[in-house]
């Protein structure tokens, strides 16, 4: 759904591109500037059994789709990421960030571990399902770098789920 068509208390899915609000965070493993990633460990033991061992964290953004634009809450949402396998050669040292990743979620390293992750960074495209409203007490006067048009509203989406792959959240 289209930010411009929709109304404020609208629940759907928007799609757009992400900015960052300033605040951006660091993913674990790849070392990227990010506003959400999730990592995942999967230690194999001698039985084949496998524990999932999951991490994520989000910061607000704003989605930009075309002229509108409305910052992304992320207080109470769960990320769908797409992830990326990160290969660790287990002949040299282990890099110190994926040494903390493993080390805090208390995974021994004598048996093989897989590693993977999803990042999402300013200017990927995105899928927020959430719900639409007008900021409160928003102005509209704007600043140098997004002046402010007759007319524009100030939009929040309160998101339930965000991916990086628009087409998980159809």
């Amino acid at each position: 759904m289209a930010l411009r068509d929709a109304r404020a208390g609208t629940r759907g899915r928007f799609v757009g591109v992400v900015e960052t609000t300033g605040r951006t965070l660091t993913a674990p493993l790849t070392r990227r500037e990010c506003i959400a990633w999730v990592g995942v460990a999967v230690p194999v033991d001698q039985f084949k059994r496998l524990s999932r061992r999951t991490a994520e964290d989000v910061v607000e953004f704003m989605l930009v789709d075309g002229s509108e634009r409305a910052l992304v809450r992320v207080d109470r949402t769960t990320l769908a990421l797409a992830h990326e396998p990160f290969a660790v050669d287990r002949r040299s040292p282990m890099p110190i960030a994926v040494r903390r990743f493993i080390d805090a979620r208390e995974l021994a390293t004598t048996s093989p571990i897989a590693l993977s992750e999803g990042v999402i960074g300013a200017g990927d495209r995105v899928a927020v399902i959430g719900t639409l409203r007008e900021r409160s007490g928003a102005t509209t006067s704007g600043d140098y770098r997004s002046p402010a048009r007759a007319g524009t509203r100030e939009l929040e989406i309160l998101a339930e789920r965000v991916s990086n792959r628009p087409n998980l959240l159809e």
